[in-house]
C-alpha cells in the first residue's frame, strides 16, 4: 500500500490498518504514525479485507481513506 498526502502542512505521518470484512476490530500494520508512506499486507487467508490509511499532518489533523481488497 502506498499513501500520498496533499494539502495540510508537511511533514506527514502515516498509519495503516486492516481487518477481515467480518471482523469488528482493526489491526495496525507496522508503527502507528510513522514516516513510511508504504506498508505491506500479506493476507493469511482468502476473503475480503478492509484497508484503512490515516495521514496526520504537522498540525495534528488526521484524514483517513479506506477501501476493500478481495483475496482469492
Amino acid at each position: 500500500m502506498y499513501g500520498v498526502a496533499t494539502g495540510g502542512t508537511s511533514p506527514y505521518t502515516y498509519a495503516y490498518y486492516y481487518k477481515k470484512s467480518t471482523a469488528t476490530s482493526w489491526t495496525i500494520l507496522g508503527t502507528e504514525y510513522g514516516s513510511a508512506a508504504t506498508a505491506t499486507l500479506t493476507p493469511a487467508a482468502t476473503g475480503t479485507y478492509n484497508i484503512m490509511i490515516k495521514v496526520r499532518d504537522k498540525s495534528g489533523e488526521i484524514v483517513s481513506k479506506s477501501f476493500a481488497l478481495t483475496v482469492s
